[in-house]
Parts: C-alpha cells; sequence; structure tokens
C-alpha cells in the first residue's frame, strides 16, 4: 500500500469518527442527568493519623521508621472530612471536566455482542455532550499500561470525541498513573470522571479518591465483569459509581450503581 493510500485510508477513518461524535453530541443524553443540577457538594478532606490496623494499605512510614518492632505504635493515615462546600451553578458548579479512560486489553472482551471498550466510549460521549452544553473545558487522559494525555483541555469537542473513537484496547490497566497526569494539571471544581470495565486495583480507585482535593470523582463501570463492578462497588463510600450498559432498544445507558 502507497503512502497516498495510507493517507487516504487515514482520512476516511478520521471523518468516519468525526461523524460518529457528531451524532453523539447532538444526540439523545441518556445519563449522567443528576450529575448537573443547580449545585454539588464537594468535601475538602485532610490527612490525620490513626492507631494502625493490620492489613491497612494506608501505613504511615514514618511512624514505622521510629518504631519498626513496635506495631502498636504504627499509624494510619486517613482522609478526615473539614469542609463541605455548596457549589452554585447550571453546570453544578464544576469548571472544567477531566475524564479518564480505560483502554486497557481487557476491555476488548465483548458484553451484549460490542466491545467493552466501544460502551466506554459512548459514556465517554455522554459527557461531552454535558460539557458542550455547559461550555466546559475537558481534558482526555486515557490509560492502559501507561497513561497519556489524550486531548489537553479544550472546547474543541468534536477533536476530543475524534480521539476517543479512535481508540484501541492494549496493554495492561493503570489507573494510578492516569490519576496522578489528571492531578499534575491542578484541577480546581473539576468533574474527575474514570471510565472503566472495573478490572483494576482497588488501591488506585482509593489513590484516586483521597487526592482528590475540592474535586469530585465519580467511577462508571461497565456491566460487563461481575468482579469489575463488585471491586468498584467496594469504593462506593468514597467515590459516585454509575453503571453503563446497554437497555432493551441497544442503546447505551448511564445510571447510578445502586
Amino acid at each position: 500500500m502507497g503512502l497516498r493510500e495510507d493517507e487516504s485510508l487515514s482520512e476516511e477513518l478520521e471523518k468516519a469518527a468525526e461523524d460518529k461524535v457528531m451524532e453523539a453530541l447532538w444526540g439523545e443524553i441518556l445519563g449522567f442527568k443528576d450529575l448537573f443540577t443547580a449545585s454539588s457538594f464537594y468535601e475538602l478532606k485532610e490527612p490525620v493519623l490513626e492507631r494502625w490496623k493490620p492489613y491497612s494499605r494506608t501505613l504511615d512510614p514514618m511512624s514505622v521508621m521510629k518504631n519498626p518492632s513496635d506495631p502498636r505504635k504504627w499509624k494510619t493515615l486517613k482522609k478526615l472530612n473539614i469542609l463541605t462546600v455548596e457549589q452554585e451553578g447550571d453546570a453544578g458548579g464544576f469548571s472544567e471536566i477531566i475524564m479518564l479512560l480505560d483502554q486497557s486489553g481487557s476491555t476488548a472482551t465483548l458484553y451484549k455482542n460490542r466491545s467493552v471498550l466501544s460502551y466506554i466510549k459512548d459514556a465517554a460521549y455522554g459527557l461531552l455532550a454535558y460539557a458542550k452544553r455547559f461550555k466546559l473545558p475537558v481534558a482526555t487522559i486515557s490509560f492502559h499500561s501507561y497513561a497519556r494525555i489524550l486531548a489537553p483541555k479544550s472546547r474543541d469537542y468534536v477533536k476530543h470525541g475524534t480521539k476517543i473513537f479512535l481508540l484501541k484496547s492494549a496493554g495492561s490497566t493503570n489507573v494510578r498513573d492516569a490519576a496522578e497526569k489528571a492531578f499534575a494539571l491542578k484541577p480546581e471544581r473539576t468533574l474527575i470522571a474514570l471510565i472503566t470495565d472495573g478490572l483494576v486495583d482497588r488501591s488506585d480507585l482509593e489513590y484516586l479518591a483521597y487526592h482528590s482535593g475540592v474535586n469530585k470523582v465519580i467511577v462508571a463501570v461497565v456491566d460487563a465483569s461481575k468482579d469489575g463492578v463488585e471491586t468498584v462497588r467496594a469504593v462506593g463510600d468514597k467515590i459516585q459509581l454509575y453503571i453503563v450498559k446497554s437497555d432493551s432498544a441497544g442503546r447505551t445507558v448511564i445510571s447510578i450503581l445502586g
């Protein structure tokens, strides 16, 4: 295949991607509606030290260094809610959206005759549509074995959607790297949305929740794996959870995970 043919194929793929995204952005949105109400609450949490409990994953290393042979003096880090702020506004108080999109190898799994990744993309299009409605800038981060800025912060929703459309499943799952890249953007009053199949390390989800600051974190999990859904459900007291699935008409719908 010659260079000209490669360029032609690439242009056709880009055009197909743009057509799909335009349809999604201007079509009916099914889900996430309660996120964009008249106000949202943001909790400011501060780390405090408590007595360490066996098997806790949040052990304070300084307390261990000071008392290496006496676990009774070891401490564990816990986030204490010190302030709740209500943010007003048509966009639910959000100033921007950061999407963390799972494109790991497991998202190639079929769920109701479609890949899990296709549901992740649909949920992302839904958030893009809301961002467009409220003119919120969006930054999109995708991750597998490592994370990358798929599309930098902008209001070019079609560009974001086109990049998302072209994602392919590959590699392992590194939510931690995606979270670190999101925090490096210095978010403030931001909706941080992780969209995944749930086959992730629970400690990475906890890291995302504990380090979010005065931002709202949600996780939308595709209803394709019982283990994935249960992993996400386990952090439901820290993060607002959504389920992504297909309805009887074959449309992708997003609803609160009960």
